[in-house]
């Protein structure tokens, strides 16, 4: 008989506990939920992705359109500035000089800090790297456009590391991932049409 009194005694309080627990974990989820709901019309919308995508593809159009604007005016740079033929080529080896290894860092970079930090960076760089082109074309100073040239080299192929990992990440999430490839075919298409315009334009 006194077993059965303790354990008459120590239900109730089992119950308790249980009941205790159960209601803080239901009010646990519950501020968890509107802490989701708060932010679920962001991820849910069908309309992220795309405008992640156009911004991606204007990036990419930019950075292709200021290295091949420099291709395209061969013969001004070579008149204005007085340069030979293998002045001007070094210009390219100048951009291509940091690709090397610097597309397997931009692409460390972008698992580490996320492809949407490693773009702005990037595109920042290559910005900058543009201005001094245009500068040094201006001011006449090969120097300058040497620079530029450089920095146009660190930042545009970083950035086509982030804008494929950044068009995989958004439409890897919408539709199950059946639009990832047609997400790349705008990045490509937008990186074509940025060359076509410099040598269009230029030309």
């Amino acid at each position: 008989m006194p077993a059965k009194e303790s354990e008459m005694e120590q239900r109730p309080l089992t119950a308790t506990i249980e009941t205790g627990s159960s209601g803080d974990d239901s009010a646990h989820e519950d501020c968890l939920s509107d802490e989701f709901s708060s932010h679920a019309p962001l991820v849910q919308s069908e309309w992220i992705p795309w405008l992640a995508l156009f911004l991606v593809s204007v990036t990419e159009l930019g950075s292709y359109y200021m290295y091949f604007a420099v291709s395209s005016n061969e013969v001004p740079i070579k008149d204005d500035l007085h340069v030979g033929n293998a002045s001007l080529s070094s210009l390219f080896s100048l951009y291509s000089l940091p690709n090397i290894f610097l597309v397997l860092v931009g692409g460390a970079l972008s698992d580490i800090y996320g492809p949407g930090v490693v773009l702005l960076v990037s595109s920042s760089v290559a910005f900058a790297g543009s201005s001094c082109v245009a500068l040094g074309a201006e001011l006449k100073s090969f120097d300058l456009m040497a620079f530029g040239m450089f920095l146009i080299g660190l930042g545009s192929e970083c950035l086509d590391n982030a804008s494929a990992a950044i068009a995989i990440t958004w439409f890897g999430k919408a539709n199950d991932g059946k639009r990832i490839g047609f997400a790349l075919g705008v990045v490509l298409f937008s990186q074509n049409l940025g060359s076509t315009l410099a040598f269009g334009l230029n030309g």
